[in-house]
């Protein structure tokens, strides 16, 4: 969001396109974790075979959609994986942790 408002208040960045990234490459797992200690309590992160996310995936998403973020989720490209110095060029400082983001959003994950 507020990378979304620097440029928005500011022309210069007419017609370009910026990577936003956290500061660090961040898994699944680490985010659950994250997750759960901005809730004070613990989240199960359950992992699932490719086929048993893409058997439920495909009751509520198109079949190229599924498979398109299958591919994603399950092996990031490196250039997925990179951290971006877009957020700290815009900001002037660099951007905020997972953790600090679900802890700053805590009411979208049922608690405040």
């Amino acid at each position: 969001m507020e990378v979304a408002a620097a440029v928005l208040r500011d022309g210069s960045h007419a017609g370009r396109t910026y990577e936003l990234t956290g500061p660090a490459p961040i898994s699944p797992r680490q985010q659950v974790r994250a997750i759960g200690d901005a809730l004070g309590t613990s989240v199960r992160f359950v992992e699932q075979s490719r086929e048993e996310a893409r058997s439920q995936m495909v009751q509520f998403m198109p079949e190229a959609v599924v498979d398109g973020t299958l591919a994603i989720l399950g092996e990031p490209s490196a250039a997925e994986q990179r951290v971006s110095p877009d957020v700290e060029k815009i900001l002037g400082r660099a951007p905020r942790t997972f953790a600090e983001w679900a802890a700053r959003n805590i009411a979208a994950f049922g608690r405040e």
